[in-house]
């Protein structure tokens, strides 16, 4: 029922892509913690491997080795280290939204991205145990708005901020024009792009714009 994942994220497929979907910036409104692009690729990667468990299970458990395998195919990091690190910074990490249910219900609210066990043993049997927050789970599973992102694509990203701006646009790749229209300080705030940075349009399209659809135009997928 609803809105569904595709594909096997596990599975590197061309011709059956891993997607998974996520609620646009309208959605979730505001993002604030340390996060990076890499963390991002991670809590898209795990939101899809447990799609279906979510809301059904309070704790997800998977293998950090596999999880890195994956990782590690599309050009990723061979230590596992990074992971601990990167489901670190998501828990840190705090979200707003603003969201219209079937029912006509308008809620906001605000929550932790994500839940993770950082315990020594945890570390030591190699296994990730994580959550959703449950405040979260309506949010993703029945956005008013969503992108259907390309799993593996977007874990091939490496830029700082050709991440996000791949997000932006599936959100509107799929729309009746197919274009995308912000203001410029919209999309400052979507790429968090610092206050003082590239002030100028110039500056801007050198710099943040240009690298980030060029690393995306370059994956011939």
């Amino acid at each position: 029922e609803g809105i569904q994942a595709t594909g096997n994220p596990w599975i590197i497929d061309k011709i059956d892509p891993a997607t998974v979907p996520v609620p646009l910036q309208v959605v979730i409104t505001s993002v604030q913690g340390p996060y990076t692009a890499r963390d991002r690729k991670l809590w898209t990667f795990l939101l899809h491997a447990v799609f279906d468990e979510l809301g059904e299970k309070a704790i997800h458990s998977l293998s950090v080795r596999e999880i890195n395998a994956v990782f590690r195919e599309l050009g990723g990091d061979h230590n596992t280290k990074w992971l601990w690190e990167s489901a670190k910074r998501l828990a840190q990490t705090t979200v707003e939204w603003e969201a219209t249910f079937d029912d006509d219900r308008f809620e906001q609210g605000i929550s932790s991205l994500f839940g993770a066990s950082l315990s020594k043993k945890a570390r030591q049997t190699g296994t990730l145990n994580f959550n959703f927050p449950p405040m979260l789970i309506p949010i993703i599973k029945q956005p008013s708005r969503f992108a259907r992102l390309r799993v593996h694509f977007l874990m091939k990203l490496s830029g700082k901020y050709a991440v996000t701006l791949y997000e932006i646009l599936e959100g509107f790749a799929n729309r009746r024009d197919g274009q995308c229209r912000v203001t410029i300080d919209e999309l400052r705030t979507w790429l968090k792009v610092p206050e003082q940075s590239y002030k100028s349009w110039k500056d801007f399209r050198k710099w943040v714009l240009d690298p980030a659809i060029k690393q995306i135009n370059d994956d011939t997928d």
